[in-house]
Parts: structure tokens; C-alpha cells; sequence
């Protein structure tokens, strides 16, 4: 029951209201389990959609700055074959590119999206 003395919060995300007396607004966590790949982004995006999401979240890093320099050496296995550590991670990164790609697929499919910047220094 809602309570007449208090101010409801929301805040609105296109044509959906979040807050208050709301439905569960439910965000899928892509991140960067896409591997760099706008055809994995796209399932990802349709498998949220299938599974009734309102939103998808993508990551974005700079590599040169969240990745510890003493682990850009580091030879790792990787879908790619055997690579660096810091050159593993500049392949999976989405550039302006693929985001813009990811911008008109979900419009086009009617989900709302975003991307966290990851840009934050580990030492």
C-alpha cells in the first residue's frame, strides 16, 4: 500500500519508469563475455531479450590502465591461440565501432543498453 506522506522516487529510462511502485526494471550483465565479438554481442543481446530483460550492460577498459603491467607479459591461452596477457585483452575490447553496431541492434530490437567504463588504474 503506498504511503500518501511520502514523495515516490523514480527517475525515467526511455519510455520506462524506475523507482518506486514500479515493475523490476532487470539488467543482463554482458560485460565482456562477448570476447570481442559483435556476433556473441548480438546472441548475448538476444538471449536477454528472450529471457525478458530491460537492459543489457557492456564493459568497457583501457587495457593500458586496468590491466597491472607486470601481467601484460604473461603468455595465456587464449580462443585466439597463445598471446599476451595485455594483447588478450586489447582483442576483447569494443571500440566506437562496434558500439555504434551495438547502439542500432538494440534499437532495433527495442532493448536499452549501456557500457561501465572500466578505465580505473590496478597496481
Amino acid at each position: 500500500m503506498k504511503n500518501p506522506m511520502k514523495t515516490e522516487r523514480k527517475v525515467q529510462v526511455g519510455e520506462r519508469f524506475i523507482g518506486d511502485w514500479q515493475p523490476v526494471y532487470i539488467i543482463a550483465e554482458i560485460g565482456i563475455n562477448h570476447n570481442g565479438s559483435l556476433e556473441m554481442a548480438k546472441k548475448l543481446i538476444d538471449g536477454s531479450i528472450f529471457a525478458g530483460c530491460d537492459a543489457v550492460k557492456f564493459q568497457k577498459r583501457t587495457p593500458e590502465i586496468s590491466t597491472p603491467i607486470d601481467q601484460w607479459d604473461i603468455e595465456r591461452d587464449t580462443p585466439w591461440g597463445r598471446m599476451t596477457y595485455i594483447e588478450y585483452r586489447r582483442k576483447i575490447e569494443f571500440g566506437y565501432k562496434e558500439y555504434e553496431e551495438i547502439d542500432h541492434y538494440c534499437k532495433q530490437k527495442g532493448i536499452h543498453w549501456f557500457c561501465l567504463s572500466m578505465g580505473y588504474r590496478i597496481s
